[in-house]
Formats: C-alpha cells, sequence, structure tokens
C-alpha cells in the first residue's frame, strides 16, 4: 500500500492540470483517479464537440444504418454475421449488447486502453478522501478546469439558484427528475403514514453495503396535498423526522445523496440505455432490413447509442469506474442494485397505462404536476407520428408490389427478440 500511495502520488503531480496555485492544493487532497480525469476529461469533450465527434445530421441516411446486413443489390440484402456480447447482471439475468455502431463502429483502442488503465488498483486504487471547499473556491476550481457550464459542461435550460430548502428538495419530486419516483400513498403498502400527506417517494437502500467513512443510503420523503416537505423517515436510524426537528438538514442532505445517485444508476443508465434503447437495437439489428420501414423509423432515434451504451460499459459499470468510485457503495452492493433495477423496471409499459394513482392524476390535470400530462402528450404524438410513419410505408409497399408478408415476418421476430431480452422485467 506504501508502494500504491507513493506511486498514485507522483502521478497525481505528473498528470496535475495547468491550474491557479489554489486550485492544485485543492487537487492535491484527493486522489490520482480523480486528478486523471478533470486533466483528460474537459479537453476531450471541448475538442469532441468543436469536431461534430459526435455526428450530423446528414449522417442519418438509410444505407449508412446496415449493420448485421449485406446489399446484394438494390433494395436486396442478406443477414450477415455481428458481434455481440452480454451485460451479466447475475447468473440468471444476461441482457445481449451489439458491439458495434451502425456508424461509429466500436470503441477504439485507445479509449478503451485508457479506460482500462483508469481502473487498474496499482495506479489508480479507490482510496476515498474528503475535500471542503467554500462556493467561491469551488466556482474557481471549475473555470480554470473548464467544467462550467458553457465550457466542457452544456449551459442548462434552467438554472437551480439552490438545492437545500424543503421548496427546493419538493421542486425536485413535482416538477424535476425526481418526479418518476413519487408515488399516492395509496398506490403502496405504506401503513399509519396518511397524516403526513397523499405523497411518498419511497427509497429504501438500507440493504445496499458502503465503503468505509460512508453511511447507507436511503430515505423516505412524504408530501402535502400542496406538494410541501411534512416528514422524513431514515431507514438507518428508524427515526421520522418533522420540519425543524434536529437532524432534519442532515437528512435532506441524505435523500438528495440518495435519489441523485439511484437516478444515476437506475432509471437513466440501466432502464433508459441498457435495458430500453440497447434491447431494441439489438432486436433491430438481428431482425430488420436496412430498408425496413420500422428500422429506418428507429435509425435516427438510436443514432450513436450503441457506441454510447458500450463506453459507458467500460466507463461507468465496472468496478473502480467512475459510478463505482462516485457513489459510495461497495461493489458487490452496485451489482445488487443493477440486477433489482432490471426486476423493479416498467420502461416497456405505455405511459398513459401507467398508474400514477387518484391523487397524482388529479394534481397533473390541475397542471401541478407535469410529468403525467407531458409525458402522455408527448407519447401520444410519437404514438400518432409512428402510425403515420407505418400506414404510409404499407401504401408505398402495396403500390410497389413488394411483399407485405416478408416484413410482417421480420416485424414479428423483431418483437419476439425484445420480448425475449427484457423477460426479466416486470
Amino acid at each position: 500500500r506504501k508502494w500504491q500511495a507513493t506511486m498514485g502520488c507522483s502521478l497525481s503531480k505528473l498528470i496535475m492540470p495547468d491550474v491557479s496555485d489554489e486550485s492544485k492544493r485543492l487537487l492535491e487532497q484527493v486522489k490520482g483517479f480523480t486528478v486523471a480525469m478533470v486533466k483528460l476529461f474537459p479537453q476531450k469533450v471541448i475538442q469532441a464537440n468543436k469536431q461534430n465527434e459526435g455526428g450530423t445530421p446528414d449522417m442519418v441516411k438509410t444505407d449508412e444504418f446496415d449493420l448485421g446486413w449485406k446489399k446484394v443489390q438494390s433494395g436486396v440484402w442478406e443477414k450477415s454475421d455481428t458481434d455481440s456480447h452480454t451485460v451479466d447482471f447475475s447468473n440468471n439475468i444476461k441482457i445481449p449488447m451489439a458491439c458495434d455502431d451502425d456508424i461509429f463502429g466500436q470503441i477504439g483502442f485507445k479509449k478503451r486502453t485508457i479506460l482500462e488503465l483508469l481502473r487498474k488498483p496499482f495506479l489508480f486504487p479507490l482510496e476515498d478522501s474528503r475535500l471542503h471547499v467554500t462556493d467561491e473556491e469551488s466556482k474557481k476550481l471549475l473555470d480554470e478546469l473548464h467544467l462550467s457550464p458553457g465550457m466542457a459542461m452544456p449551459t442548462p435550460y434552467n438554472e437551480i439558484k439552490e438545492f437545500s430548502s424543503d421548496e427546493a428538495i419538493s421542486r425536485f419530486f413535482f416538477y424535476g427528475a425526481g418526479c418518476c419516483l413519487l408515488k399516492c400513498v395509496s398506490n403502496t403498502d405504506l401503513k399509519d403514514v396518511s397524516d403526513y400527506g397523499p405523497f411518498v417517494a419511497d427509497l429504501n437502500l438500507s440493504h445496499l453495503k458502503v465503503r468505509k467513512g460512508f453511511r447507507q443510503y436511503g430515505m423516505r420523503l412524504h408530501f402535502s396535498s400542496e406538494q410541501k416537505l411534512t416528514a422524513m423517515y431514515d431507514y438507518i436510524s428508524k427515526t421520522l423526522l418533522r420540519p425543524g426537528d434536529e437532524g432534519w438538514e442532515s437528512a435532506k442532505f441524505t435523500a438528495k445523496a440518495s435519489y441523485a445517485m439511484y437516478l444515476t444508476a437506475v432509471p437513466h443508465l440501466l432502464h433508459s440505455h441498457l435495458l430500453c434503447s440497447n434491447c431494441v437495437i439489438y432486436a433491430m439489428v438481428e431482425a430488420l432490413k436496412p430498408n425496413h420501414p420500422v428500422r429506418r423509423l428507429l435509425g435516427p432515434f438510436t443514432f450513436r447509442t450503441t457506441y454510447i451504451n458500450n463506453s459507458a460499459l467500460q466507463s461507468l459499470l465496472p468496478e473502480r469506474s467512475m459510478f463505482h468510485r462516485a457513489s459510495g457503495l461497495k461493489y458487490e452492493s452496485v451489482k445488487q442494485m443493477m440486477e433489482e433495477g432490471v426486476k423493479s423496471s416498467n420502461i416497456f409499459e405505455p405511459f398513459p397505462s401507467r398508474d400514477f394513482g387518484p391523487e397524482l392524476e388529479e394534481l397533473s390535470k390541475k397542471g401541478r404536476f407535469p410529468y403525467i400530462s407531458d409525458g402522455t402528450a408527448v407519447f401520444n404524438e410519437i404514438r400518432a407520428y409512428v402510425t403515420t410513419w407505418l400506414e404510409r410505408a404499407k401504401a408505398e409497399k402495396k403500390e410497389g408490389g413488394g411483399s407485405e408478408d416478408e416484413e410482417a415476418k421480420a416485424t414479428a421476430e423483431f418483437y419476439r427478440i425484445v420480448q425475449e431480452s427484457t423477460k426479466h422485467q416486470k
């Protein structure tokens, strides 16, 4: 460990970004992995944005989206071999994923090697450190590292002035990212909690183990019909806190850390990337020719997605990768949370069919819970668009004398593969 510590210290000095002496003193207090990331990441993102490495609209062409198929003559395609691998969430849950992206191919050797080196314990051991900075020091450090909005980080649509008050916590759940975890108490198994309001966000992660120095995640939040935060239940201390109680501010911090960590890992990374987009793309490549109307429809919406998903498998999911280090979880708990996330996923359930509960439905009608109203409106627009697209494609096929049976069989196979790869979900 002494050898590792000495090497890590030397490595940190070697890769130290070009920042002021004050910022260097802050960075010297953290470990080599963090220093390496802030050295490599911002400039790479800025360069990629300038050079349009993420792609341009003119790349979205039917003939370019041909992964898994070979064109033998005009309008005629034959199946070709494709490389794939599995994402193993447990011994029983394995999700297939294509190795290649339609346009961007596989992750390059250089990028893959860098990501592997960042996970090597002899170079970057997982050693947690504490760093206390003022708001002024933080802003200066982010500016010098080019991590402020408008630099490597995008300019946000909305500016959150503060995220500490009870009102800010409420906005997060009723009008922000936490809305997907908000429920009606009447739709849960909770008993004797109705006095605290009809709405609850319940995240019990007390069974997940954390590394030394961290407290366990998880907190249950209660909200009134006026969307006020009325109570919080701490699953670790098994105490119910009300506004003004000792420990109230600390509990809010635990809640923010718990929900931010979980939303990043499960609804976003797992449900949206690995279970929804990935499973659809894998089935599309395996079953649908490039000129199939469903594949042509999906092309723009899955652009570069396989490349991003495979990058996430290298940079976010493995042991000692970014997510493991950024959270306080032991790696066995990261895997456990992901496995549980697969089983709880309802990502393929049509949005208007979901049971949000009568109180949230009523709140939405009053314009005070846009998740339901906006989500339903978007779903209906997309459904109308898809319906029109497929009807026109069917009419064109009929006019051209093509085989509708062949397309129907391919569509059925596409859905079969999607169902097979998502069978472990709700």
